[in-house]
């Protein structure tokens, strides 16, 4: 059975979109659909440990005034419905 820690260490490898589909694949995470908010791409939700695990990833414009930038990934972790846990950022390529 994989633990709290276990899901926290693989959070930390997360670095594009295909880390989190693996994460939350091996975790048996399952698809809680999408936000109204626009800006949200997904959550993911299930039980660890007994414990209520709901992973968020959400996209963000980093672009400014002349200057082009790729789309900004954060993916947040709660767990048992507290604050983030841990948040991790990534960039589109």
């Amino acid at each position: 059975m994989l633990t709290i820690q276990e899901l926290i260490a693989e959070f930390h490898k997360i670095q594009r979109e295909d880390d989190i589909k693996a994460l939350v694949q091996r975790f048996g995470l399952q698809s809680a659909g999408k936000h109204s908010n626009g800006q949200v791409l997904c959550f993911f939700k299930g039980i660890i440990e007994g414990a209520a695990i709901t992973i968020t990833h959400r996209w963000y414009d980093r672009c400014k005034t002349f200057s082009v930038q790729p789309d900004g990934n954060k993916v947040m972790l709660e767990i048992d419905g507290m604050k983030p846990v841990e948040i991790g950022f990534f960039n589109d390529f």
